[in-house]
């Protein structure tokens, strides 16, 4: 998932815009490159392409291979070097550390990479990762995100032909979805708003998900390009205190394509069910505690989308974790709410991680041992399979079996069609 990252704007440098003449911009302390310095005149008549990143963003992660064949085709007329502002937090030190990690497990990065670079940063400001500015002949030709990096449109620039390129247009995502910085927020008793479909300037179409707080009490929360399957789970982890933030506790009564998550579409379609189905959508309700906004949320969805989803006892497989000598029949439900310690939530949420790494994570986990889990078992890395799990389990006098048991669940259905 990506994060919008928030960059310290140069009062005194004017951002750059499509058109605009460059700088011959000086890159120093160049990593994966044959010399440690570089101007933009020493590439002119080549493509550059500047693509702005960070080391802890997972959305310019996953593009570097996208990056690096289009650098190896077009390597006679391209350069598309990987800039990261001191803004990011990241250094020298750190990009080094970072490229070491990716080496060793067989994903070596061999695009030149200027670290600290903060003129070409203040020169093209913005707020989401990644960022890109094409420039050829030290002008300005477009300003994009990542889903503009691909043979096609590479080809097409090289043509002088700039046209199929959208424009990235930044969010500032301190601010309520789409209204101006002067927008009065401290009289806003509530606002809300919802997008269907990719809304290409939050984050280049990665998903961003902020709560908006005031002096530590939640004011509303904010979901930019979000699946909506995903959004269901988060109510449920907010209105469900006992699923323990469990995404099986969501029960879709069918196979609706919008509610697929990303990995279920084929790959050739995903751009497609993407522009289709994601949703942006902000509530805002100062005064509220965060059930109450959760509570708003579903409110918005079941008003402005195909589905209406709500909450209601449903019999349903499950997975029931429980002591050996324990009493309690499985089938019974009176203790499927009993709020367990701190303690027993973390070590929980560690132990439901190594049951789904095995079992179907479409089965909601069940807790009934009605005690702290503080056990030294609880280390993924000691199992190999389901057995050696289910033996440890029993030596720290716990089992887990399938059942089926009627639990409060957030069910989503499609509404009639007139």
């Amino acid at each position: 998932m990506i994060a919008l990252c928030l960059n310290s704007k140069s009062q005194n440098i004017k951002s750059l815009k499509v058109g605009d003449a460059t700088p011959d911009i000086e890159f120093k302390q160049l990593i994966n490159y044959k010399k440690s310095s570089l101007k933009l005149s020493d590439l002119r008549d080549k493509l550059v392409i500047l693509e702005f990143w960070a080391t802890w963003c997972k959305t310019c992660l996953a593009k570097f291979p996208e990056s690096e064949a289009v650098q190896k085709k077009f390597s006679d007329k391209v350069q598309i070097i990987l800039v990261n502002g001191s803004s990011t937090g990241d250094n020298i030190k750190t990009i080094n550390e970072f490229l070491d990690k990716r080496k060793k497990l067989g994903k070596g990065l061999t695009l030149p990479i200027a670290p600290e670079e903060d003129i070409a940063n203040n020169l093209f400001q913005h707020f989401g990762l990644p960022h890109y500015a094409w420039i050829k002949n030290q002008q300005v030709m477009a300003i994009t995100g990542g889903r503009e990096i691909n043979e096609n449109n590479i080809d097409a620039a090289l043509k002088g032909d700039y046209s199929s390129l959208r424009v990235k247009a930044d969010f500032d995502k301190r601010n309520l979805f789409f209204l101006d910085t002067l927008a009065p927020s401290k009289q806003i008793a509530h606002y809300s708003i919802l997008f269907k479909g990719l809304v290409y300037p939050l984050s280049d179409g990665g998903s961003s998900f902020k709560v908006r707080m005031n002096d530590r009490i939640p004011q509303g929360v904010a979901f930019g390009n979000y699946t909506p399957i995903k959004i269901y789970q988060k109510i449920a982890a907010s209105l469900l205190p006992q699923s323990m933030n469990d995404p099986a506790y969501v029960k879709v009564t069918a196979d609706y394509t919008a509610l697929k998550r990303p990995w279920e579409i084929k790959e050739t379609e995903l751009n497609k069910w993407r522009d289709e189905n994601l949703i942006s959508l902000e509530v805002y309700a100062p005064g509220s505690n965060l059930q109450d906004i959760y509570g708003k949320v579903l409110e918005e969805l079941n008003s402005a989308t195909d589905y209406f989803a709500e909450i209601k006892p449903t019999l349903t497989k499950c997975l029931v974790l429980q002591s050996l000598d324990s009493l309690q029949s499985i089938g019974a439900s009176d203790n499927a709410s009993t709020k367990p310690s701190p303690n027993h939530l973390s070590n929980l949420g560690e132990l439901k991680a190594a049951i789904f790494e095995y079992r179907d994570a479409t089965l909601p986990l069940v807790d009934k041992t009605g005690a702290n889990l503080n056990l030294p078992i609880l280390k993924t890395t000691e199992w190999s399979d389901w057995k050696q799990l289910v033996q440890t389990l029993a030596k720290n006098n716990l089992q887990i079996k399938e059942a089926q048991l009627t639990l409060p669940m957030l069910v989503v259905t499609q509404k009639d069609k007139l």
